[in-house]
This record gives C-alpha cells, sequence and structure tokens, in this order.
C-alpha cells in the first residue's frame, strides 16, 4: 500500500468513526485499500460527503449523523445545506456558531430579546408559538386577529420595529367606518371603540351590547334597531317610554291623562306586553296586591268609573250610615262618601 492509500484509508476510517461511532476496520467484510482514488472513494463511505474532484468541496445533502456533533438538526435545519452553517470563511474556527443571531439576521433589532425561540421554532419562522406569546404582550390576539399576517399590523416590521403598535380599532380599521352606510356610522358618531357592537370574530353581524346605553328586555330584546332608531337616528333617544310609545298614552283605556296617572309607564307595566301588569301597580294609589281586595274584579270598586269621585266602596261594604257615623265620632271631617273612605284609608294603610 501506498503512503496516499494509507492516508486515505485512514481518513475514511475517521469518517467512519465520526458517522457510524466504530472503526471503519471493525467493518465486517471491508473492502480492501485500493490505490485509485476513485474506486476507493465508491467503496468506502467517504463519497458519501467528500468527491473526487477535491477534498474541500462537500455534497450539500450528505448523510451525515449531527445528533454526534452535540447539535441535532430539527425542522427547516435538517433541510438546510451543509454550506448554509458552515460557511467557507467559517470553516477554520474552532467552533462553528449556534446561535440564531450568528445565521439569521434579528428583525427585531433586539427589542424582543436575544431567545428566538419564546415565538420561533425550527419549523419555520411563522409559528403558533407566536399566539401564546402574544398574550404577555399588551394586546392578545383572538378571533381573526390570530390568521392575521404579522405585518398587517406591525407594519413597520420591514424597519425592525415592533414596539409601539396602535392597539385602538381605529388605528387599522378606521376606513372602514367610514364607509358603512347602515347605519351611517359617521352620521351617527360612533366610534372611536368597535367593541359594544362588534367582534374580533368579525364584523357582522354585529353584536350590540345595549346595556352599555339601555338594558333590552321582554319585547324590546326580538325588535329590530330600526323599530326605536328610526331615520338613522341614533343618538339622545333616551330611555323614556313616551319616547315611542305616546301612542299608546292617549289610546289608553281608562283615559290616563284625565285620571292623572304617572307617563312612567314602568310603575305599572312591563316591558313583556301593555296588557301585563306588575303585581303591585295597583299600590301606586290603593294597596290590592295582598288583603281582601287582592281578588277583586276592577268593577266591583269601579263600577261607576275610574275617578276616585266614583269609587263605590258601600257597594260592597253594606255599613249603616248611622252606625259609621257613631263609630267615626272622632274622626274630624268624617261624611258618608266612598271618596272619603278611599282617601282616608289609603292615607292610614288600612287597605286591608
Amino acid at each position: 500500500m501506498t503512503t496516499s492509500a494509507r492516508a486515505f484509508a485512514s481518513l475514511c476510517a475517521l469518517v467512519s468513526m465520526y458517522t457510524t461511532g466504530r472503526c471503519w476496520a471493525e467493518t465486517p467484510a471491508a473492502p480492501a485499500v485500493s490505490n485509485s482514488g476513485t474506486a476507493a472513494a465508491s467503496t468506502w463511505a467517504c463519497a458519501a460527503c467528500h468527491q473526487t474532484s477535491t477534498w474541500t468541496r462537500i455534497a450539500e445533502r450528505a448523510p451525515f449523523d449531527h445528533r454526534l456533533t452535540g447539535t441535532p438538526l430539527a425542522g427547516a435545519h435538517s433541510r438546510a445545506p451543509c454550506s448554509g452553517c458552515h460557511r467557507p470563511a467559517e470553516r477554520a474556527q474552532p467552533k462553528v456558531p449556534r446561535a440564531c443571531a450568528d445565521c439569521h439576521r434579528d428583525m427585531h433589532r433586539g427589542e424582543l430579546g436575544a431567545d428566538c425561540a419564546q415565538c420561533h421554532s425550527a419549523t419555520s419562522w411563522w409559528s403558533p408559538r407566536s399566539l401564546p406569546s402574544h398574550e404577555t404582550a399588551r394586546f392578545a390576539l383572538t378571533g381573526a386577529h390570530t390568521a392575521t399576517d404579522c405585518r398587517a399590523c406591525h407594519q413597520r416590521a420591514t424597519a425592525g420595529v415592533y414596539r409601539g403598535t396602535p392597539q385602538l380599532c381605529a388605528d387599522c380599521h378606521g376606513g372602514l367606518a367610514t364607509t358603512v352606510r347602515k347605519p351611517d356610522h359617521r352620521a351617527a358618531g360612533f366610534g372611536p371603540g368597535c367593541q359594544p357592537c362588534h367582534s374580533t370574530f368579525s364584523w357582522a353581524p354585529a353584536r350590540v351590547n345595549h346595556a352599555l346605553w339601555w338594558t333590552l328586555e321582554g319585547k324590546h330584546a326580538t325588535l329590530g334597531c330600526d323599530s326605536c332608531h328610526t331615520v338613522g337616528v341614533f343618538r339622545g333617544k333616551g330611555g323614556a317610554c313616551l319616547g315611542c310609545h305616546a301612542d299608546k298614552l292617549a289610546g289608553a283605556h281608562p283615559d290616563h291623562k284625565s285620571l292623572g296617572f304617572s307617563s312612567s309607564c314602568e310603575n305599572c307595566h312591563t316591558s313583556l306586553g301593555w296588557r301585563v301588569l306588575k303585581r303591585t301597580w295597583h299600590d301606586n294609589y290603593y294597596r290590592i296586591s295582598g288583603g281582601k281586595h287582592a281578588n277583586i274584579a276592577c268593577a266591583g270598586c269601579h263600577g261607576g268609573g275610574f275617578a276616585a269621585t266614583q269609587l263605590v266602596c258601600t257597594s260592597c261594604h253594606e255599613h249603616d250610615q248611622a252606625e259609621m257615623a257613631h263609630e267615626h265620632d272622632d274622626v274630624g271631617g268624617y261624611v258618608w262618601q266612598s271618596k272619603a273612605c278611599y282617601d282616608c284609608h289609603r292615607k292610614k294603610g288600612k287597605g286591608d
């Protein structure tokens, strides 16, 4: 064996130990060393990495077990060419650089620290890890924001600037609000926050959190917006019943105006319907929610009409007038009259 052949065999043995963990000489049926470099390269493992034309040119996809170096290749690194990390200018260095920034330019310019693995993985620069890491920021990603490209919001990302990105809806979507015509957001003075009506999952359908202004209950919760917000007016509506139901008051039976009933409809009525009255509604005038008057029909007291002067207490309370006069001889101004009974017993809480 010539000197060059022995050197070549020693080199191949070294490569074999590095790639397989055992000496080339221990490999069963090891081929005889050939004086021909071409034959040796085609026979031994050297050809997996080296070429016969020159030792310094390495195959870009060599079947080398990189785990033996203490740096296993995963994800995109396993598909990268050898020269991607082992650049010719750096092969003479004692150690190949291993930090992310040694090979990859920091697009964040140090703003987010040096630990790329907090957000990125070896699979791809874009990784789902960026979502949980974003939760620790001042703006958590939810809904459609989770599928949005980073650069759509971080428009200065190409310049390496990520901090200070605007967080208000109008900062990114302000132009959209100016194009909406039903309702016209600009004319109605909506904004600047979109959250009371919209969610991050979709602009439509809008789900208005109406409780911020006026809670929708009963039949109000089933109505379309246009039922109350006519001609595109959304501000200044207020919560007074008469703002929408003045016609109900005008046509009410009994005549609410002539009887002096309160214009605050909620004192007696509920949002479930005009005929659905509160159990205690009559207590505003005379207590009948309990006691002996609880189940008496309206006509039992209001047979002659609904005005206080038309009450007919004596139709039920068939007292002897002389007897009642004797019983009330200590009551100043006592008269035998239904309205007088009503006024006195109402004030003294003797409705029962």
